[in-house]
């Protein structure tokens, strides 16, 4: 999957480099991986969380501290961000969960990223 996105991104690059391209990604990839999609031409990422680190881990099997790491090195090489908060009934509806990654993306990084529900 990584490889076809790697590729995609190179093929826009070449049809219109100044041609913004996109990514949509639960941001869970490594860092080699963020730093090729990059190198050729991501320009923004919507990434989108499932649930807070309890509920990610339990219901994904994934580690949210992960996500954030990619985050920061998107962040740190100016790509557009936005966060995509997918709310689920009793496992990310809570006005807590919503403070804490809304406080968590504003102190890390901007309170100017777009953080949607």
């Amino acid at each position: 999957m990584a490889e076809y996105a790697i590729d995609v991104m190179k093929s826009l690059s070449k049809t219109n480099p100044k041609l913004y391209s996109g990514f949509v990604t639960n941001g869970y990839m490594s860092e080699a991986v963020l730093k090729d999609l990059i190198r050729n031409g991501l320009s923004s990422m919507t990434v989108s969380f499932k649930g807070g680190k309890v509920n990610m881990k339990k219901n994904c099997n994934a580690n949210s501290d992960y996500i954030f790491e990619n985050i920061a090195l998107a962040f740190e090489k100016d790509i557009h961000l936005e966060i995509v908060v997918l709310v689920i009934p009793t496992i990310s509806d809570s006005e807590e969960y919503f403070n804490q990654i809304s406080q968590k993306i504003a102190n890390d990084f901007s309170a100017d990223i777009p953080l949607h529900f």
